[in-house]
């Protein structure tokens, strides 16, 4: 049929299918691909769960996605899944963030590469972060997020520098100086 065909073009589709049925009904079911993060490599795109990148639309929404940022490599063509491992790795902890208690995924602005040692996961409304490892963000995250919901004082999250919570059996807490 020409309008899946045409359906099928837009990149933000993941999934088209039509059934028509007589005398004169044609049921169209689509699967739209859903951005988890804004990705910047090459001017700014979006991706999705699925690691495929997409542009960004050119409409008036308001996303709240935390922007991917500070990859090296070769992220790939647009409308294809990323041929980088960072970028994939980033979508995995974008995932995963999306997992853990509140507040943290809603503090979420930035996921940033451009350390070699350690990712940078920026919180929005501050120029906080929280450093992590490459390999064992997920616990890490988890004991930032406990960190974050059980100590801080979210009157006073503007004075925070950093968290790191990449050693084991201890929370680094560096505020600014004021």
């Amino acid at each position: 049929m020409e309008v899946i065909k045409k359906l099928k073009k837009s990149p933000y589709v993941r999934a088209v299918n039509a059934v028509y049925s007589l005398p004169s009904t044609l049921r169209i079911n689509i699967q739209e691909r859903t951005p988890i993060a804004f990705l910047y490599g090459r001017g700014l795109n979006m991706i999705d769960d699925e690691k495929f990148i997409l542009p960004v639309p050119e409409t008036n929404i308001s996303w709240n996605l935390p922007v991917i940022t500070g990859i090296k490599e070769k992220l790939g063509l647009q409308e294809a899944e990323t041929i980088s491992p960072v970028a994939k790795l980033a979508v995995e902890i974008t995932r995963y963030i999306q997992m853990v208690d509140m507040p943290l995924r809603e503090m979420v602005s930035e996921i940033s590469f451009a350390n070699d040692d350690f990712i940078e996961i920026g919180l929005s409304g501050t120029s906080a972060v929280i450093k992590v490892d490459y390999d064992k963000y997920q616990e890490q995250l988890f004991i930032a997020s406990r960190y974050i919901k059980d100590y801080i004082n979210f009157g006073k999250l503007h004075m925070l520098e950093y968290l790191d919570v990449r050693f084991a059996g201890q929370i680094i807490v560096k505020e600014t100086k004021v």
